[in-house]
């Protein structure tokens, strides 16, 4: 359902009093699907990262889904090593699923210490 994914993301910023979000998220979708959007989200955290703070593992997913699992499981070794909190959640996030069968993803699983759920 990506157009609806879309859509309501779309919708989320036309609420939040951002059209100018609204209408990125709509012509990057109409460009170029939901990686596009993925990328223009991508686009919009690392400029944010240019002034403040992004933790590493806010910025993994996106990599994640664009099928980027060199740079996701460079960012979650980036998280590890910085002790990032939301290591914690990141076998909930379907966007790493791909990765289960990685030796990388599942070190880092149990240097987290969490029990794997792959």
């Amino acid at each position: 359902m990506p157009m609806e994914w879309a859509q309501a993301y779309e919708k989320h910023f036309q609420l939040a009093g951002d059209p100018d979000s609204a209408a990125a998220v709509e012509h990057a979708f109409r460009r170029g699907g939901e990686k596009a959007v993925v990328r223009w989200q991508l686009d919009q955290l690392e400029r944010t990262s240019k002034t403040s703070y992004v933790s590493p593992v806010a910025l993994a997913p996106f990599h994640a889904q664009l099928g980027d699992s060199e740079k996701t499981l460079a960012l979650l070794e980036a998280g590890y090593r910085e002790h990032a909190p939301l290591l914690l959640w990141i076998q909930l996030d379907p966007a790493y699923d791909f990765l289960h069968a990685d030796e990388r993803y599942r070190s880092i699983i149990q240097r987290v210490g969490l029990a794997p759920s792959y």
